[in-house]
């Protein structure tokens, strides 16, 4: 049985299209020599990551195909699961409730980073634990897997106890850190960051009756230092999420969506409770209404993604969104109308950036991407971007005109 020209029927028969002979490839690296392969955004990675797991599990080997999220896991297994179980391989798909017996017994996995890794970590400490066999592993934007993913901390489990011993010292420092005027403080957002006042330092040694040879001068010193800077440093719903049932979790800087089993370090994660009026035991949210033409796609909203994401691509609709859309979305646009992707506020890397644009203009596609720039924004005022600042420094105006942008 030729493999690839069993692949290349059922993409024709399901999407339209059979595998590029780059595709093809691409695919055959992966699968039997083991190679990073970079491709554009576009080029079609979910197609190569399928063929490529299809030519390994050939060969008898097992095959984790990992990519960055839940939502891009579901959505690609089942895009291959009739293939693959037609053929006589088990494809599983790895979530955080599931079997996991079952789940790490498939010929192929299907699975996010993060469901990975604390399954991994998991087992580690279970004597009897799920019977692994990473025998290989398809990375699926490995950038942001070993790159982006990897400034993320993630925690087995993390309950009450971990404070309980400085509990009533945390709250105290918590209720001072309110006396505190933002004036005497210098706030540095992009790169979470204080500088204290000597008079903050000053109130703190009256505050807590402390003096620079008090054996818990640093530690209140450093809770105090924390406590500031989840009041005036971390934002909600940009750098954390306060989710239904009382978690709270890291939002992915590079791609917008809540990370769940990552948790700041436990005095941040402590006073971030506190402002939010969390209860350790948990709490309910509230919910937000969405309304159409325009929608809005923020990381509180990832169970109305698809629906989101496949109304974009209609002429007259709007949707705003955090760079959450970028890795792996595909909007269909109108074929005679094209998709217009407009960049509001540039990002610290580059690669958050070229995703962002690679959604627009995909497989030869009509598509336009426009960068604004503005003297306000984060990375113009600390310096970071000196190439926004080169531009805004040329530019008095911004004028559109038949989408296209002109400089003045």
């Amino acid at each position: 049985m030729n493999i690839i020209t069993t692949f290349s029927d059922y993409t024709q028969r399901m999407f339209g299209f059979k595998p590029r002979k780059q595709q093809i490839r691409a695919a055959k690296l992966l699968a039997h020599k083991e190679s990073l392969v970079h491709m554009n955004t576009g080029e079609g990675k979910t197609v190569v990551a399928a063929l490529a797991a299809l030519m390994a599990v050939q060969s008898g080997r097992r095959v984790y195909i990992v990519t960055v999220n839940d939502y891009l896991a579901k959505r690609d297994m089942e895009a291959f699961s009739d293939l693959f179980l037609s053929l006589g391989y088990a494809v599983t798909l790895n979530t955080q409730d599931g079997d996991k017996n079952t789940i790490h017994a498939g010929n192929i996995i299907y699975t996010s980073v993060q469901n990975l890794l604390f399954d991994y970590v998991s087992n580690e400490f279970k004597p009897d634990g799920i019977p692994f066999n990473l025998d290989m592993a398809i990375l699926d934007e490995i950038d942001y897997i070993l790159l982006d993913s990897a400034n993320t901390r993630y925690s087995v489990s993390m309950g009450d106890g971990c404070f309980k011993q400085d509990s009533m010292l945390m709250d105290a420092v918590w209720h001072y850190s309110e006396t505190v005027a933002e004036s005497d403080i210098t706030v540095e957002i992009p790169r979470k960051r204080i500088t204290l006042e000597d008079s903050v330092y000053i109130g703190i040694e009256n505050a807590f009756s402390i003096t620079p040879n008090n054996p818990k001068y640093a530690d209140v010193m450093y809770l105090c230092h924390t406590a500031l800077l989840a009041r005036y440093c971390y934002i909600k719903d940009v750098d954390y999420l306060v989710e239904s049932d009382g978690i709270l979790s890291i939002v992915n800087q590079y791609n917008g969506r809540a990370c769940r089993n990552s948790y700041f370090e436990h005095e941040l994660d402590y006073f971030l409770r506190k402002k939010e009026n969390i209860r350790f035991a948990g709490m309910a949210g509230g919910q937000c209404k969405l309304s159409s033409p325009a929608a809005l796609l923020t990381n509180q909203y990832t169970a109305d993604e698809q629906m989101l994401l496949d109304n974009a691509g209609k002429p007259g609709n709007v949707l705003v969104s955090t760079n959450m859309v970028g890795r792996g979305a595909d909007i269909i646009a109108d074929a005679e109308n094209g998709l217009c992707v407009i960049i509001t506020r540039k990002s610290e890397e580059a690669r958050v950036d070229i995703q962002a644009r690679g959604r627009s203009g995909r497989n030869g596609a009509k598509g336009l991407t426009i960068t604004l720039n503005s003297d306000e924004d984060e990375q113009y005022i600390s310096g970071s971007d000196l190439e926004a600042q080169r531009t805004i420094s040329l530019c008095e105006d911004i004028i559109f005109e038949n989408a296209k942008l002109s400089l003045i």
